[in-house]
């Protein structure tokens, strides 16, 4: 299934790009950093991902964060500047699972395994069904 991205960006730059690998110590995986410089950001549409463990089981995607977004909250700057551990909590950067997605509860400090790319991410959205 094709993945709409509403609200995009109009793509973030090589040198913003390097900014934030800079602040992040290391390289962006290099499907994340496509995605980025084409896209910045945006709503999914169709916007639900099941998270195998996940007490919900099904769990909606509200915004994929840029590096330009108007609100600061969906800034990934801004969330790595102000939530501590951020980054390493959604997109794995280093080791054996480099890449890998994962869903992080911040009220109950939990983590699940979503995808192991951020390209598979985006194949895993899909529409929610009529009782969600």
């Amino acid at each position: 299934m094709s993945v709409l991205i509403n609200d995009r960006g109009l793509g973030a730059s090589e040198s913003e790009l390097r900014g934030l690998e800079g602040i992040l110590g290391t390289t962006l995986p290099w499907d994340y950093r496509m995605w980025l410089q084409d896209f910045d950001g945006g709503r999914p549409d169709p916007s639900h991902i099941q998270i195998v463990g996940h007490p919900d089981g099904l769990v909606r995607v509200q915004v994929l964060f840029g590096l330009n977004r108007r609100v600061q909250s969906s800034r990934i700057r801004w969330n790595v500047e102000n939530l501590p551990g951020f980054a390493e909590r959604v997109l794995v950067l280093e080791g054996e699972c480099r890449g890998e997605i994962l869903f992080r509860e911040y009220m109950v400090h939990d983590e699940w395994f979503v995808a192991e790319s951020f390209h598979r991410f985006l194949e895993a959205l899909y529409p929610a069904s009529p009782h969600v």
